[in-house]
């Protein structure tokens, strides 16, 4: 096992790969999108599968509820004689892949795989490798952190779609300020600060606010696995609002565990604090029942992103963003609250699979390794805009041992500052 470092640089990239060029700001914090500035969403929609294309499917492993979703949207819009969705099986406390490989290869119609599950990959790539080797394969990452550490998978993959977690803390950072912070609080308990991912984020988030010359201040929260989780959420609800008086309310409010982020984002919003994003980012994360939506605003087919296909409305995307908003502005906390508009890994495992689609037309470059950047962007900023959204991607990629890894990509989108624009 190799520990993957990834350059984060200041340096503008020009990267070339087969006809594709395209530039790239590997560090997108320097350009913080302005409060309140409406960016025209792209009109084009996702290209169309002529039913006349010639025989294919691709396989979809999930083991997350908003992968799953998204999978459950591309099988709808499709067909399912295009997408071949499975979860991971659970077999008495072992995991059974023997199923699923043998699905995938003994159906010569399946020419791609796309998996949110690492562990899949860790388990089965050699052996789908030995018996299918004309696949191609996408690893869209379920988590925010690196988790193919080992060499031999990574060169194994075709692409690799990952947030690009090491520089969300000075994302955060950049955000906060442009919405008005003095202070940065980051709630935190022993547990999650031992986990290095978390704690590279923390000393980012540090230093960023070090350069910036505001305030960095650590606060000590409940461990929900230490009692449970109400503990958590109670020893918020009563300590944030008291920090909030003592830090100012400029103050921008962050924690790392999924427990906190309701009651974070419920606390920001009665205090007038600062609430830039949750630990995960989704605006299905903390944001739903902090800002006390009710459950059929988003889940009904009130407000419908994708004309004639409900199902791949992906669980009311479009409404619950206008929900976000109308409640932010009702609060009077327009510019005080912020996060991706689209699901981190609804978006990885979309755009994985249809970028696995253009391979399989034979639009992009078909040389191992070999990524074309603008066409994920393209694709990402297409599937964005069928919810009305605007999510500029940013798209970087690893470097391992020292060499670049040109099809393993590290993404971030644009923050959405919510309360400020208006959907309807």
């Amino acid at each position: 096992m190799k520990k993957m470092i990834i350059i984060l640089n200041t340096l503008l990239i020009i990267v070339v790969i087969a006809g594709c060029e395209r530039e790239i700001i590997s560090n997108a914090a320097t350009e913080v999108p302005v409060i309140g500035e409406e960016v025209p969403v792209a009109k084009e929609k996702l290209p169309e599968i002529s039913a006349e294309a010639p025989p294919w499917k691709i396989a979809i492993i999930t083991n997350d509820e908003e992968s799953h979703h998204a999978a459950e949207a591309l099988a709808t819009r499709f067909g399912e004689h295009r997408v071949m969705h499975r979860s991971v099986p659970l077999a008495f406390g072992w995991i059974d892949w023997h199923p699923i490989i043998q699905e995938i290869v003994e159906d010569s119609d399946v020419k791609a795989i796309v998996s949110a599950d690492a562990l899949f990959l860790e388990a089965t790539i050699d052996e789908l490798m030995a018996m299918r080797e004309d696949i191609f394969v996408v690893y869209a990452a379920p988590q925010s952190h690196p988790v193919l550490s080992d060499v031999d998978i990574v060169e194994q993959l075709n692409l690799v779609i990952q947030t690009n977690d090491q520089i969300i803390g000075e994302l955060l950072v950049m955000q906060a300020i442009a919405m008005g912070a003095e202070t940065i609080a980051h709630y935190s308990f022993y547990r999650h600060l031992r986990v290095p991912w978390i704690a590279e984020r923390l000393d980012l988030m540090r230093n960023t606010t070090e350069k910036a010359g505001i305030r960095f201040v650590e606060l000590d929260a409940r461990d929900p696995m230490y009692k449970n989780r109400f503990d958590t959420i109670a020893h918020i609800e009563q300590d944030l609002p008291n920090q909030a008086k003592e830090l100012g309310v400029n103050t921008a409010f962050f924690g790392t565990s999924c427990v906190m982020q309701s009651a974070i984002i419920a606390q920001v919003m009665a205090t007038g604090a600062i609430f830039v994003q949750p630990c995960c980012l989704s605006p299905y994360h903390g944001y739903p029942v902090g800002l006390g939506l009710e459950y059929g605003t988003y889940m009904d087919n009130t407000y419908l992103s994708i004309e004639d296909n409900p199902e791949a409305d992906l669980m009311g995307l479009g409404a619950l963003v206008v929900s976000m908003d109308d409640a932010v502005a009702a609060g009077n906390m327009s510019g005080r609250i912020s996060g991706w508009g689209v699901p981190a890994n609804m978006m990885w495992t979309t755009i994985g699979f249809l970028y696995a689609v253009e391979w399989i037309s034979g639009n992009v470059p078909q040389e191992h390794g070999v990524i074309c950047l603008d066409t994920l962007d393209r694709l990402a900023r297409q599937f964005a805009a069928e919810f009305g959204l605007d999510c500029g991607i940013t798209l970087d990629t690893l470097a391992l041992d020292g060499n670049t890894v040109s099809h393993y990509v590290l993404a971030t989108m644009d923050y959405r500052v919510f309360g400020q624009v208006s959907m309807r």
